[in-house]
């Protein structure tokens, strides 16, 4: 029996250990701590982010333990199956893919960006996500909205103001009460009641409150980073935390995060403040500072925080790319890059243009690029970079020298790939008083011919030719001019049907069999793909889906 409740004992620990466990959610952080690195908590109410070894641990094993930056040993890779047809990138430093077509939803509502307003506001505000106002607008960083843009929303921004979290009286700031601190390596200083303690570095407690900072890698901007802490599947700042816009003493933007289930004065809010540069501390390179603060003394210290980072010209000192050969005219990109006074920075291609080909990734690091054929000719990898605290932004680009696979069969060479070789088939032309039609028959089994319709004005259009020997070719009742034709069979049918927006007039000349040559580009659904041909006189004609111009007078 005594057997039996020892092996029930073991058991109930085991599950209660594994119950414990907490998922890392992405984001690398840092707090300096002396104590355990378990689940933190501050007065009993836990912190958001992933808690690292003091600087004495090995920082290697740090990086392997909590997916932090170490630029060897964190390097993670996507790979897409043969059957995809996304580009298969290998990624160091966290950088992500978004790989995706985007619509911008215009029939949504407009609103139009005030001053102080945050995507991330404007999103709750309309009964949204942050999420669902990128993809709908097809935003690149959701930090970036200027004053005066216009953004489509699902529903109409809520003007009643949202009520603020009540705040406790705070102390006075009188030089009598409370202390400076310094942390020269985070160029951090901001000061704190003066019966506070340093209990461990960037970890200041008392009776009353406390503040506990917190050094944060992230590419993504300054509202997404401070979403992903604010609802952190911990709930530190409960269910539905506030997000407000303030402004540091030296002017730079930052976001407070508020509870609003509780006015406890040792309830847990918190700062979140961009640099305006990277800064290394511990062989890591970080550009966010995380302030976790007590709800009563967070709005008193705010104007004691000060960054002294420095003015630093934001500039590209680096961009190396090297390319290799893949089968079937792919390539492969190595990228090495680096910048000074940048806090984020992202890597975009032109080889194709009908997915958002772009990669959000940190101001220094490499990356590795697998792409298939490319969609056009000496396409260009692109480097931008920005600091999101003063603005800056610097671009690097690199041309592929990367030919087509197909060549066209007229000497100028569009940048836009061909899809295949030229084919040369037996088609038919007719002039009309206000455009013409080709005839192109059918190179795949069971599909029909096709008539082409262009009109004067650069308007094109297409149909099936449905005629069939046995019907009428022509309309009787239907009297040309003197020196004018009716078309007849395919083009009669086709002519007699059209409606006022495609009306050709009466044809100048009947029809007349020729050998056209065509070829068409490869598919791009964001540049409207199109297709050349020529006419009997040797001149070549580039259309698309609803327009056509003249390439060449033959």
């Amino acid at each position: 029996m005594k057997r039996l409740q020892i092996v029930f004992l073991f058991l109930c620990v085991f599950i209660l250990v594994a119950c414990g466990e907490s998922e890392n959610d992405g984001t690398t952080a840092v707090i300096p701590t002396t104590s355990p690195p378990d689940v933190p908590t501050v007065m009993g109410l836990p912190i958001t982010p992933t808690i690292a070894p003091t600087s004495e641990a090995n920082p290697t094993d740090e990086a392997n333990t909590t997916g932090g930056s170490n630029p060897t040993d964190a390097a993670e890779r996507t790979e897409v199956s043969p059957t995809q047809s996304a580009t298969t990138v290998n990624v160091v430093n966290n950088t992500t893919q978004q790989d995706q077509i985007c619509t911008v939803r215009t029939d949504w509502q407009t609103y139009t960006v005030q001053q102080g307003d945050t995507l991330a506001q404007i999103a709750r505000n309309a009964g949204s996500t942050l999420a669902e106002l990128v993809q709908g607008n097809c935003l690149v960083d959701a930090n970036l909205i200027q004053v005066g843009q216009q953004l489509y929303i699902p529903h109409p921004v809520v003007t009643t103001p949202i009520p603020q979290t009540p705040i406790p009286p705070t102390p006075s700031l009188d030089t009598g009460s409370w202390a400076s601190y310094l942390e020269p390596n985070w160029h951090l200083k901001f000061s704190h009641p003066a019966n506070w303690r340093e209990t461990s570095l960037m970890r200041i407690e008392g009776s009353d409150g406390f503040v506990i900072g917190t050094l944060i890698e992230s590419p993504e901007g300054l509202d997404v980073v401070t979403q992903q802490q604010a609802n952190h599947q911990m709930q530190p700042f409960g269910s539905s935390p506030l997000i407000e816009t303030v402004t540091l003493t030296n002017g730079w933007q930052a976001r407070m995060i508020l509870p609003t289930h509780t006015t406890d004065p040792m309830a847990l809010a918190a700062l979140m403040i961009p640099y305006n540069q990277m800064i290394e501390w511990d062989n890591h390179s970080y550009n966010y500072l995380f302030l976790n603060i007590n709800l009563g003394h967070i709005r008193a210290m705010l104007p004691t925080i000060e960054l002294s980072t420095g003015s630093s010209v934001t500039e590209i000192s680096q961009f190396d790319v090297t390319v290799e050969d893949l089968p079937n005219n792919g390539k492969r990109l190595h990228l090495n890059w680096s910048a000074d006074g940048a806090t984020k920075a992202s890597i975009h291609t032109t080889y194709r243009l009908h997915q958002a080909e772009q990669w959000d990734v940190l101001p220094t690091g490499e990356m590795t690029l697998e792409l298939p054929e490319t969609v056009y000719a000496n396409p260009r990898v692109v480097l931008q970079v920005w600091n999101g605290v003063t603005g800056e932004t610097d671009i690097a680009e690199y041309v592929i020298p990367w030919t087509c696979t197909h060549t066209y069969f007229f000497e100028s060479q569009p940048n836009h790939c061909p899809s295949e070789t030229a084919v040369t088939l037996s088609g038919a032309y007719q002039p009309f008083e206000h455009g013409f039609m080709i005839w192109e028959p059918s190179r795949q089994t069971g599909s029909l011919p096709t008539i082409h319709l262009f009109l004067n004005g650069g308007s094109y259009t297409s149909f099936p030719d449905t005629w069939i020997v046995g019907e009428p070719e022509s309309d009787s009742t239907r009297i040309p001019p003197e020196g004018l034709h009716q078309p007849v069979r395919g083009f009669g049918k086709v002519w007699r049907d059209l409606d006022s927006r495609y009306w050709l007039g009466w044809a100048t000349a009947t029809e007349s069999a020729y050998q056209l040559t065509t070829q068409a580009e490869i598919f791009d659904s964001n540049a409207n793909s199109g297709q050349y041909i020529t006419l009997p006189t040797g001149e070549i004609i580039y259309y698309t889906g609803i327009n056509w111009t003249r390439v060449s007078d033959g």
